[in-house]
């Protein structure tokens, strides 16, 4: 404790109102209830955002929350990191942390199997701290000494949401493990003949061109990540030869193949990026206690709120634009309903959200808003999405890389499961509400 830098981590006890017997409700909460441990945690929906929005007292939209909905700045992203790093120092703490060897080794073996289908490989450990330190700004110390760090087998994804409480969410997740943890895991799974005679050779990517990689989500326009997070998209990044042209010394260009990074649409429900993103949310749900993030050695959690310098309309492609009459609007409406889950955040019940995407929010007043949403319903257009925290192998309403995101009200029940009487009423119902805002 007296090493730590952060005070908050020296702490043995703290309040935390996840933990019902910290709340002094113990009783009514148990009372009349016959709880199974799944109902308390359910792992494909529980993943609490890293950072609320809902308490923010400099957000001039917060006075505009109702009971119907809300107003979003679409400017502001939680841009999150979820890792998992298994290295020879922290693996038998990792293979230690299941209910019996058996359940580890099976475990294990899906994982060294996702690794072997798709990753690439990177120098050291330095690469993933950079790589989070690009992301979230997290600059994590290293872990090993200069002679220690070996080779790491490494696999990452990207996935775009909007979560419960609307906020809209870019995540980075990655499975890696070090060569030297590799070969205790091989041999833990009891696979070793077959690791000896299987094609096990994935491609190196350089530190610069992983960063550049990531990089070029980071730089997307607000109004692209929008479109992504709506439509729930995957991406997985990977190497790949592709064509490349170079003068030579005689002034003419020659081509050739090089081995790049490359960034696909990940959107196979059997696609090795979603069971190692599978993997990696389950483990950190695992040891994720209420609200607080986990600390094992084995798993990295960070996350940074990006809003300003980010472009609003740079990088538009065709048919990545509002249609028809709304082509000129800079204000969207969004139906989307909630997969139920436990201990959903504030604001989970609002089923409608205006987001603002032309950066200014500083100066709206309710008559202006109102009549924005006016302007909505005449055009007959609205955008719709599916709000639930994350890609689950097993989910009935898997939801992600969706084609359609915006369509007409009076095509409502087609794709929101709401009539469209309903519906305008519903907005309708809201901007009354809004009218009786101060």
């Amino acid at each position: 404790m007296l090493s730590t830098v952060n005070l908050n981590d020296a702490m043995t006890f703290a309040f935390d109102p996840d933990v019902f017997s910290l709340c002094g409700e113990v009783e009514p909460w148990m009372e009349g209830h016959d709880i199974e441990p799944e109902d308390i945690i359910d792992p494909a929906s529980s993943d609490t955002a890293s950072i609320t929005f809902d308490d923010d007292p400099v957000d001039p939209l917060t006075r505009f929350r109702t009971p119907q909905g809300l107003i979003r700045d679409a400017r502001i992203v939680d841009s999150r990191l979820r890792g998992l790093y298994i290295t020879r120092d922290n693996v038998q703490t990792f293979l230690q942390g299941f209910e019996s060897p058996n359940a580890a080794m099976r475990f294990t073996r899906k994982l060294l199997t996702t690794l072997s289908l798709r990753c690439v490989v990177l120098e050291n450990e330095d690469v993933l701290n950079a790589v989070e330190d690009k992301w979230t700004g997290n600059a994590r110390p290293r872990t090993t000494l200069p002679e220690q760090q070996s080779k790491i087998y490494a696999q990452f994804r990207v996935s775009y949401f909007i979560s419960p409480a609307w906020e809209q969410v870019r995540e980075l997740t990655y499975l890696a493990v070090s060569d030297g943890a590799r070969e205790i895991l091989i041999e833990y799974a009891q696979i070793r003949d077959a690791a000896k005679h299987s094609r096990f050779n994935p491609p190196s990517c350089s530190q610069g061109e992983l960063i550049h990689t990531i990089d070029s989500f980071l730089q997307r326009s607000v109004r692209k990540d929008f479109v992504a997070a709506l439509t729930r998209r995957t991406f997985t990044a990977d190497m790949d030869r592709v064509p490349v042209v170079k003068l030579d010394s005689n002034g003419y260009t020659r081509e050739f193949m090089s081995l790049r990074m490359t960034i696909k649409r990940d959107q196979d429900k059997k696609s090795p990026g979603v069971s190692a993103q599978v993997i990696v949310h389950g483990i950190y749900e695992k040891y994720r206690l209420g609200k607080r993030e986990p600390s094992e050695p084995f798993l990295r959690v960070s996350a940074h709120v990006d809003r300003e310098g980010r472009a609003l309309w740079r990088g538009w492609q065709a048919g990545d634009k509002l249609q028809g009459q709304n082509s000129h609007l800079d204000k969207v409406l969004v139906y989307g309903d909630v997969l139920k889950a436990p201990s959903l955040p504030q604001g989970s019940e609002k089923k409608l959200c205006l987001y603002i995407l032309d950066g200014q929010t500083e100066k709206l007043d309710p008559a202006y808003i109102t009549a924005a949403i006016s302007e909505i319903l005449l055009s007959d257009m609205i955008y719709g999405t599916i709000r639930k925290w994350k890609v689950n192998k097993n989910c009935r309403n898997w939801g992600d890389n969706r084609t359609t995101y915006h369509f007409k009200i009076s095509e409502a029940r087609d794709h929101l499961k709401i009539s469209e009487d309903e519906l305008r009423e519903m907005i309708s119902n809201w901007q009354k509400e809004i009218r009786r805002i101060p």
